[in-house]
């Protein structure tokens, strides 16, 4: 009986030590991405925070447009820390484009070459016409995009 009782308080101890995962206050943060109402796969949307403190937030949309949000540093697919947020879009189509060889014994190679899909406002965060304030709760933010980089 004494050998169990010390295995169960080596057992409580051991379990109260584990190491425990704590993640940012985030909140669910969830839209559908668009090009000129077309929803768009693919796409990784980033969430820049506005004040220098803040945590940026990103995410993939899947095939329907539908993307959401991890904080660095947050619990995955949980959103995003409240606040306000500078939006950006990115979708790049890759291409292998054959490289022909500088030297006559040797084969040409294939290069990936990245080509952005929608307009340039909305790559960076300083020409991004695509604001977000994330709030308490679940926030739906869509984001409909345009071809020519306008909200």
């Amino acid at each position: 009986m004494k050998k169990y009782m010390i295995l169960f308080c080596v057992i409580v101890f051991v379990a109260g030590c584990s190491p425990k995962v704590s993640y940012l206050p985030t909140e669910h943060v969830q839209g559908v991405v668009t090009l000129d109402g077309v929803p768009i796969d693919d796409a990784l949307v980033t969430f820049i925070p506005v004040k220098a403190d803040g945590v940026a937030a990103s995410g993939y949309s899947n095939t329907e447009g539908i993307y959401q949000l991890t904080a660095v540093g947050g619990e995955p697919q949980k959103g995003a820390v409240t606040g306000d947020y500078i939006v950006t879009v990115n979708k790049v189509e890759i291409k292998m484009v054959k490289t022909p060889s500088h030297y006559p014994n040797e084969p040409s190679t294939e290069t990936a070459v990245q080509t952005p899909i929608l307009h340039k406002n909305y790559l960076n965060a300083k020409t991004s016409p695509l604001k977000a304030t994330v709030t308490k709760g679940k926030n739906k933010i869509d984001l409909p995009l345009t071809k020519n980089g306008d909200k």
